[in-house]
């Protein structure tokens, strides 16, 4: 009799708590605040591993600047902290090193000025007398001319000679044939000897050739000389530019630039005015910050889960609210025997130089996936001290407490309270807490 009369009790203080817990919502009024559900299911779900890391300048782009040759300083040009540019001068050095090469620099380009007019000349010379062979044949054939013409004028003398000794001619044609043949004998002469030099010139052409190489050869080598020394000087880190100022003017520069090899900022200075410096003196530190590297330890038991190339999250705490996204760069292939850490960098753009070198930062690395009954976390909210959410019911939302295990990024594990499928609030759950608790406050009053 009393478990006979007790069950219909029973089921009537079960229905009673269960309208207490329901928050009733039409189908107009859900879509007017539009209420998102979600399912509850089985999900495989990876928690969050956080390392705490540095900020660091990648090793690639950050230069030590020391100058190449010895010296005294004569002018720091940039300031700590300044953005240069690559070959910007950061410093300025009084060198004799610099100016001794500078004079033999000179030196050998006026021996270089001169090899080139000597090669010229004989060049002009030697193209001259490769014409040789027209001057011979019209040498030869003026030469042949003039001894047929003497040949004649000879037989025209001896002729008017007898007819003048036999006193048939007269003494002014006899002179007129005399004064013939003196004439042609000087012209087959001078003839003659331009033909020998024409003979003796064409007979030469290899002597000419031969010193045209040779002036050729100096030029080559002087050339290379100059050369040799712009290396050198450009080498030693003097610009190009100022290289061809000096060859051009001839004039010594005094004081020469230490010039930033690359773009960044200038993040250390180690030399001042009047010091001497050289070589082996490291005066300024160049980082370019557009890219850094955050390096961290991870443990080993947790290395199997990072990859390189993954994205991963970084904060630091000069800027909370902000999140930067970078890529796993660097995994090492060691563990540390004291930490049984595996060292990690990851790799970060820094367009906004936000990032400072030695910032400590958390890293977000994903963790082992375990399979877990999840619930969204957008679908929790608080009441009364407990964790609570809305289940979709015939006639709006029914409230259940939650019991919670794990916590991801997303989601919660549902220890209680939850079973797979149930529909749960998302998007406006905050209302259906607000309209729960105003119906409770009714009902208490």
């Amino acid at each position: 009799m009393v478990s006979c009369g007790s069950q219909p009790h029973e089921e009537a203080s079960g229905a009673k708590v269960a309208a207490n817990n329901l928050v009733p919502v039409s189908a107009d009024s859900a879509t007017q605040i539009e209420l998102k559900t979600e399912s509850i299911e089985r999900r495989n779900l990876a928690n969050q591993l956080h390392v705490t890391g540095r900020i660091q300048a990648e090793v690639s782009k950050e230069i030590d600047v020391a100058p190449r040759f010895s010296g005294r300083v004569v002018e720091i040009v940039v300031n700590l902290g300044q953005r240069v540019a690559a070959g910007q001068p950061l410093a300025k050095v009084d060198s004799q090193e610099i100016g001794e090469m500078q004079a033999e620099l000179i030196e050998a380009q006026s021996k270089l000025d001169i090899a080139r007019a000597h090669e010229e000349r004989e060049r002009q010379i030697y193209e001259e007398h490769r014409q040789r062979p027209k001057e011979l044949l019209s040498a030869q054939a003026e030469y042949d001319q003039l001894k047929v013409q003497l040949q004649l004028a000879e037989s025209e003398y001896r002729r008017a000679d007898e007819l003048y000794k036999e006193k048939i001619a007269s003494a002014k044609d006899f002179l007129v044939a005399k004064a013939t043949l003196a004439k042609l004998k000087v012209q087959f002469q001078e003839s003659e000897a331009v033909l020998q030099r024409e003979q003796r010139l064409y007979k030469n052409q290899a002597i000419l050739k031969r010193d045209l190489l040779l002036a050729h050869a100096e030029t080559a080598r002087a050339t290379q000389h100059v050369n040799t020394l712009k290396q050198r000087l450009t080498f030693l880190g003097v610009p190009m530019e100022m290289v061809n100022r000096i060859v051009s003017s001839g004039q010594i520069t005094a004081y020469i630039p230490v010039m930033s090899p690359r773009s960044g900022i200038v993040t250390d200075q180690r030399v001042a005015v009047g010091e001497m410096v050289s070589q082996d003196k490291k005066l300024f530190t160049i980082t370019d910050l557009s890219t850094v590297v955050l390096s961290a330890e991870v443990p080993e038991v947790d290395v199997r889960h990072v990859h390189l190339g993954a994205q991963v999250q970084i904060k630091v705490a000069a800027f909370p609210e902000e999140k930067f996204e970078g890529k796993i760069s660097f995994i090492s292939e060691q563990v540390n025997t004291s930490t049984r850490t595996v060292a990690i960098r990851a790799s970060l753009p820094n367009a906004s130089h936000k990032l400072k070198t030695n910032m400590f930062a958390e890293i977000d690395l994903p963790g082992a996936a375990v399979e877990v009954v999840a619930c969204p976390k957008s679908a929790i909210q608080e009441r009364s001290g407990s964790k609570v959410v809305y289940v979709a019911a015939p006639n709006g939302y029914q409230e259940h407490r939650l019991e919670i295990g794990k916590e991801f990024p997303e989601y919660v594990e549902v220890l209680s309270g939850l079973h797979e499928g149930d529909k749960v609030a998302t998007q406006g759950s905050l209302l259906l807490r607000t309209a729960m608790a105003t119906k409770q406050q009714q009902a208490n009053d």
